[in-house]
């Protein structure tokens, strides 16, 4: 049986989030309030959530370009969702502890990955606030493979490994699922 290719792609995420959401133990109880989603009972310390196609939209216009869908429940939960929105290509990242999984919805981009982070940043985002420790950013990669992201395709950056968006057809609109390593 064939499943075509938006619902394939979903089941690979919902597979890698079940892996990524046993692969550590659950802490203490979830604070539902502190979501922008709606916990759906079940008496589960760690409730369903459920964000609403408005709440979704409005996540992905934010001015900041895209927010934080679910943000782990403080470190109770070993992964991290947002919208994000890119308008521009953006400088190279590498995370130390993160994977990224990014599912493409709108507009298109070419992602720069492997190779060796060049010309590192100050540890300061332009708007003066610091970097993630965990986090190095760069001017540019060298080397590195490149790939053309369209809406539907999905791409797995795991820790360790630089990327950098060079080209954006703006708006370019992708979900992103980031899992903390061990």
């Amino acid at each position: 049986m064939m499943i075509g290719r938006g619902k394939s792609t979903w089941i690979v995420m919902i597979a890698l989030l079940g892996f990524a959401g046993t692969s550590r133990a659950q802490q203490g109880a979830t604070d539902a309030s502190k979501n922008s989603g709606e916990a759906v009972a079940g008496g589960n310390p760690f409730p369903v959530l459920y964000y609403s196609k408005d709440q979704v939209d409005a996540s992905f216009e934010q001015t900041g370009g895209g927010d934080t869908l679910y943000g782990g429940d403080n470190g109770a939960r070993n992964y991290k969702i947002a919208t994000s929105v890119r308008k521009k290509p953006g400088v190279a990242e590498v995370h130390r502890n993160l994977t990224d999984i990014c599912y493409i919805l709108k507009g298109s981009a070419t992602i720069l990955y492997g190779g060796t982070l060049d010309d590192v940043i100050d540890s300061h985002f332009p708007d003066g606030r610091p970097y993630p420790k965990t986090e190095i950013r760069g001017h540019k990669i060298v080397g590195g493979e490149t790939r053309h992201l369209v809406p539907g395709d999905v791409i797995i950056i795991p820790n360790g490994v630089p990327h950098q968006f060079t080209e954006v057809e703006a708006p370019f609109w992708y979900y992103v699922v980031k899992v903390q390593q061990p």
